[in-house]
């Protein structure tokens, strides 16, 4: 929940005492933040660039396919990649998969097996962070 800024304040109305009609009083909107300028409107300053909210962090909002993208990653490289999309990059992948797990085999006595967990997290971990050519796609049927 975004915190008041103390430094602003707003614009009111004090009607006057025998009349129909408001008197707009304008008290201090305070400074920008970056420039320092005095404000006009309280939500962004007409100086620099600066908005309300602009110290605020993104969030990401999760796209309900990554985790389904990951999981299949880990059942085998390439999977997931070509659950979002990107079906040249998974074929590379599943070779890779592929070369992963000859290497394991081949060289297990000589600790050949670390590149099997290794390359299997960092597949699973690019397949949910990369974006989702496919959802563009759902979206539009």
């Amino acid at each position: 929940m975004p915190i008041p800024d103390a430094n602003l304040s707003t614009t009111t109305t004090t009607p006057t005492a025998g009349s129909t009609t408001a008197i707009p009083t304008t008290t201090n909107a305070g400074r920008c933040p970056l420039c320092g300028a005095p404000l006009q409107n309280p939500d962004e300053c007409s100086m620099c660039d600066w908005v309300k909210g602009y110290d605020e962090p993104e969030t990401r909002r999760i796209n309900p396919r990554d985790p389904t993208a990951a999981i299949l990653s880990i059942m085998w490289p390439g999977i997931g990649h070509y659950y979002k999309g990107y079906t040249q990059l998974a074929a590379i992948l599943a070779g890779g998969g592929l070369v992963c797990f000859v290497w394991a085999a081949a060289f297990f006595m000589f600790f050949g097996f670390l590149i099997f967990p290794v390359y299997w997290g960092w597949v699973a971990v690019d397949a949910f962070f990369r974006k989702d050519l496919k959802s563009s796609e759902l979206a539009k049927h």
